[in-house]
């Protein structure tokens, strides 16, 4: 199972709700594994449906477009709402944990 929250709303929670909510997820490597999973038989089952393309780029595309989408990152935030660099942070750092928790994997 997975779930979005509002930390508002988590700090509004009893210390017992709050207690029961930390404890969904006790792994989270296997948690971010079993989305992986999830995500690919969803990428998978896209290329079965007739008149859907899935395009997956080599490494070096994917690698080029980060780069020419880098800067586009500041002038959404700065369209977006209030919060929107609040959030763009927490990605980042999300995605930062992931990396060096992959990286440190054998």
């Amino acid at each position: 199972n997975f779930f979005y929250t509002n930390l508002d709303w988590y700090k509004r929670l009893t210390p017992e709700k709050q207690k029961a909510l930390d404890g969904l997820i006790t792994d989270p490597g296997a948690a971010r594994r079993e989305i992986r999973k999830v995500s690919d038989g969803l990428i998978e089952a896209l290329k079965q449906k007739p008149g859907t393309t899935v395009i997956t780029l080599p490494p070096e595309t994917l690698a080029r477009w980060r780069v020419a989408a880098g800067s586009a990152a500041k002038e959404i935030v700065a369209q977006s709402g209030p919060r929107a660099q609040e959030v763009l942070d927490a990605v980042n750092k999300g995605l930062a944990a992931y990396q060096t928790e992959k990286r440190a994997k054998p």
